[in-house]
């Protein structure tokens, strides 16, 4: 293990020398920002129309090409989450609670910029550590059995009952209805079909971006036509803003969001779209103003 940790610094440098790694990473992250502004699309999709490119490059051009565009969709998830309340990604989900709040008060830029924001120092945090950590750490993630991850599952659905507002039982009963849909489809171990109601169409389940465009997308719609007049307040167009002090204060929640999704990130079988929320209920919790979440809150 030791001479592995000796060996990792001289192949990062070696691979962070190479211009072309760094060509094909930026080149990756402005595909990544389309894709993750494109509700539907999100950071696999994107990865996968890229697949007949990567086999014809060098793998550490591929890989670089490939990371690019991951991180740079999930990071940009946020704007399309702030501005019209559709998350472009799974984790951008938590995002629109209090990104489109800012928005209708005529702050999206201020919400779009807290958003990308957080989500740089989020990577650059998760980066360091994982060179720092990750020959420790995976080794213990691998041992997350079945009961574990259960019981990262069962706390995941608690927390359901803090984040939605003033009714715990709201929340629960959303949880339960989420875990009640996800039963649809074949069983992944022995391939038992449940509530597919002889429909083909329901082997597989229901898609995660799908679900999650019909959730946030079409109900934003119907509100939208529904409504009698426009919330939202006119702002002046322009690139994201940020106010200094308030990210300055928020430091300390971007690096306990960052360790917390680093965390769920090890464990095998949960991802982004669980670690949002996790860290969105640690940032309420520790919160001194826990009335403004979900109506527009910077911390949030």
């Amino acid at each position: 293990m030791f001479s592995e940790w000796l060996y990792l610094p001289e192949a990062a440098a070696a691979f962070l020398c190479d211009p072309g790694v760094w060509l094909f990473l930026i080149g990756g992250v402005f595909l990544g920002f389309v894709v993750g502004v494109v509700p539907g699309l999100g950071p696999t999709m994107g990865m996968a129309l890229c697949l007949g490119l990567v086999f014809h490059l060098e793998y550490t051009h591929g890989m670089a090409l490939l990371v690019g565009i991951f991180v740079a969709s999930c990071g940009s998830g946020g704007i399309t989450a702030s501005l019209i309340n559709i998350p472009g990604t799974p984790a951008a989900a938590a995002t629109c609670l209090d990104g489109n709040a800012l928005t209708k008060q005529g702050r999206g830029r201020e919400a779009v910029g807290y958003s990308i924001a957080a989500s740089v120092v989020g990577t650059l945090v998760g980066t360091i550590l994982i060179f720092l950590i990750q020959p420790f750490v995976t080794g213990i993630a691998l041992k997350f059995g079945d009961w574990e991850t259960f019981l990262f599952c069962v706390f995941g659905l608690l927390i359901c009952g803090s984040i939605s507002g003033g009714s715990r039982r709201r929340g629960w009963i959303a949880a339960l209805a989420g875990c009640l849909l996800s039963l649809t489809g074949a069983d992944g171990v022995q391939s038992v079909l449940r509530f597919t109601f002889g429909r083909g169409e329901l082997l597989s389940g229901f898609n995660s971006v799908i679900a999650m465009l019909g959730l946030f997308g079409l109900g934003e719609v119907l509100y939208t036509l529904c409504a009698p007049e426009p919330e939202r307040t006119v702002e002046k167009t322009g690139f994201p803003l940020i106010n200094w002090t308030v990210l300055k204060a928020n430091l300390g929640n971007m690096l306990r969001s960052a360790l917390a999704g680093l965390w769920i990130g090890f464990i095998p079988g949960i991802g982004e779209s669980a670690a949002c929320w996790f860290s969105y209920d640690l940032a309420k919790r520790s919160s001194k103003q826990k009335e403004k979440f979900g109506h527009g809150s910077e911390e949030g």
